[in-house]
């Protein structure tokens, strides 16, 4: 759930987009170690937000988040935040432009 966390951080989502990218995701379920094949469930919204709530009341959370950004940079990388998009294939009909004389651009 640390990493479910992580992710909500670094790419602004509520936890109920996180459980959403959970389960959307392919790559968002291997960072975060989750394998449906194996049985695993993910936390949902809730879940998140009471673990949340416990971090923060022991005031453990800015310092894992401080840790981990200090293990990434170590590592030589940084960590920016994001946005995650739907890049969804869609067909289209294929155009190839024509000059006046009637040729391809190709």
């Amino acid at each position: 759930m640390l990493r479910m966390l992580e992710l909500g951080s670094w790419f602004n989502l509520s936890d109920e987009g996180i459980e959403d990218a959970v389960c959307d995701s392919y790559a968002v379920r291997r960072f975060v170690g989750i394998n449906f094949a194996a049985g695993d469930q993910v936390p949902d919204a809730t879940t998140l937000c009471r673990f949340r709530k416990l971090l923060t009341e022991n005031h453990l959370q800015e310092e894992f988040f401080k840790q981990v950004q200090e293990v990434l940079r170590r590592g030589g990388c940084e960590v920016h935040g994001g946005s995650i998009e739907d890049a969804t294939i869609v067909p289209f009909p294929v155009y190839c432009p024509v000059n006046r004389e009637g040729h391809n651009f190709r």
